[in-house]
């Protein structure tokens, strides 16, 4: 039954990455910032590392550009209230939204990350290279990627150098798609992205 559940992680994951789905912050910032946190918590670091926490900076930051830059963006009028006017008719009232969809080049990232992930847990942590790990390191990334919120019940590891890949590579993503798009900056700011027109 759990070989079922992961595969239909792993494809509804997938099936994600070629459909718009709506910008937020909670999305979008929530999961550097616990990064973050989970870097300063967890003992360890040596001034030896330093080279190596340059290494996976420049690598996350190399692979967060190549997703952002694959990701496209739009702004979408979503109908979610309806009102009826003088001849009983229904008028949709429309909010905005912006959208992003991530595609093959996201999906091309997150394997290379799970790859460096892999290669970081071995080097770091002593884990042993086969397949059941890697199954169940790719079926965390993907449960990680859907839900934040899962990323932060439940951080799977304790090594510093894969909290630190996880931290360059959701906070480059973030941050590059930002500039990317004003409209996904606007929406992270908190900033009114769209112009507002006043009617005679």
């Amino acid at each position: 039954m759990t070989l079922y559940i992961n595969i239909g992680v792993l494809v509804y994951f997938i099936y994600q990455q070629f459909n718009f789905g709506i910008v937020n912050r909670f999305k979008y910032l929530a999961l550097p910032v616990f990064a973050l946190y989970k870097l300063a918590t967890i003992p360890g670091w040596q001034w030896s590392d330093v080279p190596w926490a340059i290494l996976i900076a420049a690598i996350g930051l190399m692979i967060s550009w190549y997703q952002a830059k694959g990701t496209k963006v739009r702004e979408e009028h979503l109908a979610k209230y309806y009102f009826r006017n003088k001849d009983n008719d229904e008028v949709p009232v429309y909010t905005h939204a912006v959208t992003a969809k991530g595609g093959t080049a996201y999906l091309s990232g997150w394997v290379i990350i799970i790859i460096v992930e892999f290669g970081l847990e071995v080097v770091f942590s002593q884990l042993t290279l086969n397949n059941s790990n890697l199954y169940h390191l790719v079926v965390n990334e993907a449960l990680e990627t859907i839900a934040t919120a899962y990323a932060m019940a439940n951080p799977g590891h304790g090594s510093w150098s894969v909290w630190s890949l996880t931290f360059f590579t959701s906070a480059g993503y973030t941050l590059w798609l930002m500039r990317k798009s004003s409209l996904v900056k606007d929406t992270l700011l908190n900033r009114e992205p769209f112009e507002i027109v006043d009617e005679d």
